[in-house]
């Protein structure tokens, strides 16, 4: 619920614990709970790797009505065979290979997932600002910058996933 009201204002919730507790599910709740309830919201997914985000993907899938409108973002340099079936229905190609689609249909979006590295395609492809009402990060430890389009001075949520040993690197 504290994702949900923002009662902390631009300041990151982080939601941490040892694998296997729960984080994972927690997210994809969260997320479940902004599409049914909060009108309007636009959530961003990154994680460190394609199998993470894959993930993440493959949860929501199941319990996104095509209404709620979900991307996942795929580099262009990933292999076809490396996609699941699931995950490619939820992505965009352009002549044969995994694109960004172009930036009025990208806005049409309420869930985007992608790892953290090609989130930076969405600065580039010119989406504002702001677009994003929520922003999840999952396992912070496993990279050392924000995009600057992702930076912590604006005005979203970012729920943090990661395991407790990994906090000291939290910026301050």
């Amino acid at each position: 619920m504290a994702v949900f009201y923002k009662t902390s204002g631009p300041s990151p919730f982080i939601i941490f614990g040892p694998p296997g507790t729960g984080k994972t599910v927690t997210l994809v709740e969260t997320c479940l709970q902004l599409l049914a309830y909060k009108a309007g919201s636009t959530l961003l997914l990154t994680a460190p790797s394609n199998a993470a985000a894959d993930l993440l993907c493959e949860c929501l899938a199941p319990h996104v009505d095509p209404a709620s409108r979900m991307l996942r973002l795929i580099a262009p340099s990933r292999m076809k065979t490396d996609v699941s079936p699931t995950v490619k229905r939820f992505s965009h190609e352009v002549m044969g290979f995994f694109a960004c689609p172009e930036l009025t249909e990208l806005r049409k979006f309420r869930v985007v997932i992608s790892t953290m590295i090609s989130a930076s395609i969405l600065g580039g492809v010119g989406l504002e600002k702001g677009h994003f009402s929520h922003i999840f990060v999952d396992e912070v430890r496993s990279f050392s910058f924000l995009p600057p389009r992702l930076s912590f001075h604006s005005p979203f949520s970012f729920p943090f996933l990661s395991p407790p040993s990994t906090l000291r690197f939290l910026p301050t």
